[in-house]
């Protein structure tokens, strides 16, 4: 599925008000100490263009700090509700506005692709 996708053939765009929101995210992310986490959308007569963000909590710390053993903590890693997310990505195929991209922030490290993001 993922490789059929024309989101990973390039000429993305995503409008400055997105882009806005998204780095209104991580900088909060940032002083919480912690990855911000959430998707964008768009229309579906658009397949390359993002205009939608919709932040998601991050639940790392939560569950750090019930497992730290199994749960890394939140300035390295990012756990959301899993069905949040689901139900997005069918409410957005109905209404035309599917999500497209899912983001999140690294703090104090490089822009990579971690094993979590691969």
């Amino acid at each position: 599925m993922w490789d059929q996708s024309p989101l990973i053939d390039g000429g993305l765009r995503i409008t400055r008000a997105a882009l806005e929101l998204v780095a209104a995210d991580a900088i909060r992310g940032y002083l919480a100490a912690e990855e911000a986490c959430g998707y964008l959308s768009g229309p579906a007569s658009e397949p390359l263009l993002c205009d939608g963000v919709t932040p998601l909590e991050n639940l790392a710390r939560f569950w750090h700090e019930r497992d730290p053993k199994t749960f890394a903590p939140p300035r390295t890693s990012f756990v959301f509700k899993e069905r949040t997310l689901e139900v997005a990505m069918a409410q957005g195929r109905a209404s035309g506005q599917p999500v497209k991209i899912l983001y999140h922030s690294h703090l104090d490290v490089g822009a990579y692709l971690s094993g979590t993001d691969r």
